[in-house]
């Protein structure tokens, strides 16, 4: 989808020439805020740096999250490769602020299974056509997604390109979320509001998403879900104000 292989974005991600996602699917999670400063590499955190028995900061994950470049680069040289630990990063407005960080442990998945952490290689990855390097070779996509092996890939009701919208929409949903005055981690497990809400602004966002609204609330289903008995919001009209203006 976007001129270059698998391989090679994995590659390129190992040496942080830009950052790598994995769609976590259920994960029970640890996960703490910390401030990385400018310049300063984003480095996997030691077992013994994680807070023991905190069960305040446990949350049920299902969203894109940063994968490491040191995991990454330990999948290019393993297929099999595992990791637990995981990272999702907030822009500061001012580039000599601090970036704010965050890490996620991963507890169990959805098979109550860890077994020294999610193999990669089995997982759903997810590049950002935005954050390749200028030269690199694009197409019209936005998001690559990297799929996983194929005795492990799920059957998938909704087509890719819908699902790539659908990931950039949650990443830029979470990252402007997460910077407001009382920042929000979003947890698609239990997202806010009713498909509507979500449907309404989807359709502004990108042509792929811009399906009539039973068609999009299909091909919602098993990519994430909301809180149960859940009343309507204006939770993302807020924060997308541009198309309803």
């Amino acid at each position: 989808m976007l001129g270059l292989q698998p391989r090679d974005l994995i590659h390129m991600g190992a040496r942080q020439d830009f950052p790598i996602y994995v769609l976590a699917k259920n994960w029970q999670v640890h996960y703490r805020m910390c401030s990385i400063h400018p310049n300063q590499q984003v480095q996997i955190p030691n077992d013994e740096s994680w807070p023991k028995n905190t069960p305040a900061l446990s949350d049920r994950l299902i969203t894109p999250v940063q994968i490491y470049s040191e995991a990454l680069a330990m999948l290019e040289a393993d297929p099999k490769a595992r990791t637990s630990n995981f990272y999702l990063a907030s822009k500061p407005d001012d580039q000599n602020d601090p970036e704010e960080i965050c890490e996620f442990r991963l507890v169990t998945n959805v098979d109550h299974r860890v077994e020294g952490g999610v193999e990669i290689g089995t997982c759903t990855l997810v590049v950002m056509a935005t954050d390749l390097p200028d030269d690199a070779p694009l197409t019209a996509a936005k998001v690559a997604l990297i799929p996983p092996s194929k005795s492990n890939q799920p059957k998938q009701k909704a087509p890719t390109k819908f699902v790539s919208a659908l990931i950039r929409l949650l990443l830029e949903i979470n990252n402007r979320a997460s910077k407001l005055d009382e920042p929000v981690m979003l947890n698609i497990a239990e997202m806010p509001g009713i498909k509507k809400n979500l449907w309404e602004v989807a359709c502004k966002f990108d042509p792929s998403l811009d399906l009539a609204e039973r068609s999009f609330d299909d091909y919602l289903d098993g990519l994430i879900q909301f809180k149960r008995g859940a009343q309507s919001v204006t939770f993302y009209k807020g924060l997308f104000p541009e198309p309803f203006i």
